[in-house]
């Protein structure tokens, strides 16, 4: 296991590497001005405390597509955060509400097909995905990326879809393979997660991206936030929810 101190630092210096290669390469800013702020951002690492930060505790990622919209506006590309990567996400609560709902469905998240919008990957979880996660009273560390770094304007669902392509090509997902070959092996749950306006973005490039190394621990589940807990813990646990099966009390 690792310590907050060591996963900092080596996301440190990929969001450097990865925000160089993109400034390096992106020729769309004329064309994009009006969609994007120009901030970006690859890697957070959650400041939350659950444990002194020279623990080893267990590491969790998030994927998803965005991690904010508006802001202010420059006419070149900038870092999102100065401070690094290290940030308070406030989503600590909505990750630990999902692996717990896992963990009392387990058999629904593995068997039963994900539906409205369906999983490229079949269901909604792999089988005994928290076997690595589980059993540890200190929590663990989170980590949260996106399929795209670009901080945009609107929200994914509100811009264009040609303009969501055009970013989506611009970052491509070599920073996602970047971050495996690097952290693979020390990430013990990959979570991808996305609204429903977002799941076309999201679930498809997560499934290829868990299938490309092969992760056998992984959840596909509804955006996750620093709110999203109170959708997944009271909503969701509602017996006339759609997804009442999976995040309902333990099934019998």
């Amino acid at each position: 296991m690792d310590t907050f101190r060591d996963i900092e630092a080596l996301l440190s210096g990929l969001e450097r590497q990865s925000f160089d290669g993109l400034c390096a390469r992106f020729r769309g800013l004329d064309k994009l001005r009006t969609h994007i702020t120009g901030a970006i951002q690859f890697f957070a690492v959650d400041t939350t405390k659950q444990a002194p930060m020279t623990k080893g505790l267990p590491v969790v990622c998030t994927v998803g597509v965005n991690y904010t919209q508006g802001g202010r506006t420059e006419d070149q590309l900038f870092c999102y955060d100065k401070r690094g990567v290290a940030r308070g996400t406030q989503s600590i609560p909505s990750v630990r509400a999902v692996i717990a709902a896992y963990n009392r469905n387990k058999t629904t998240w593995e068997k039963k097909p994900a539906l409205n919008p369906e999983s490229p990957l079949g269901v909604y979880g792999a089988s005994d995905a928290t076997r690595k996660t589980a059993g540890f009273r200190d929590g663990f560390i989170l980590i949260m990326t996106n399929i795209c770094p670009f901080i945009t304007v609107k929200s994914w669902q509100k811009q264009p879809a040609a303009i969501s392509e055009r970013l989506l090509a611009e970052s491509g997902s070599g920073h996602l393979d970047e971050l495996f070959e690097i952290l693979g092996e020390r990430i013990d749950l990959w979570i991808g997660h996305s609204s429903i306006h977002g799941t076309r973005w999201v679930w498809p490039e997560f499934a290829s991206f868990v299938r490309r190394h092969d992760i056998r621990e992984w959840l596909l589940t509804a955006n996750i936030s620093g709110r999203s807990h109170l959708w997944f813990e009271r909503d969701f646990r509602k017996p006339n929810h759609r997804l009442f099966p999976w995040y309902g009390p333990e099934v019998n």
